[in-house]
């Protein structure tokens, strides 16, 4: 998976699109992702546990994150 985002550096400069991508593991309902390369190096090797529940008609997920300074919380929904 390659993610790419906004990132403010500060508030004094313009945001800039970031890329990266990681390795993953999934074991009992949290999805383990390691940082192997991004536009930002002081995140490389950084390991995020991202919480992942399953709807009951499997049709969408929700994943949640604590990435320190806030929450990133996602629901995926199949649309078709």
């Amino acid at each position: 998976m390659i993610d790419t985002y906004y990132y403010e550096a500060s508030e004094q400069q313009p945001h800039y699109l970031s890329v990266g991508h990681g390795t993953y593991s999934y074991t009992n309902g949290t999805l383990r992702e390691t940082i192997v390369n991004h536009s930002n190096p002081d995140l490389i090797g950084q390991v995020f546990d991202v919480t992942v529940s399953v709807s009951e008609d499997d049709n969408s997920f929700t994943q949640a994150v604590d990435l320190g300074k806030y929450v990133l919380r996602e629901t995926w929904t199949r649309v078709e």
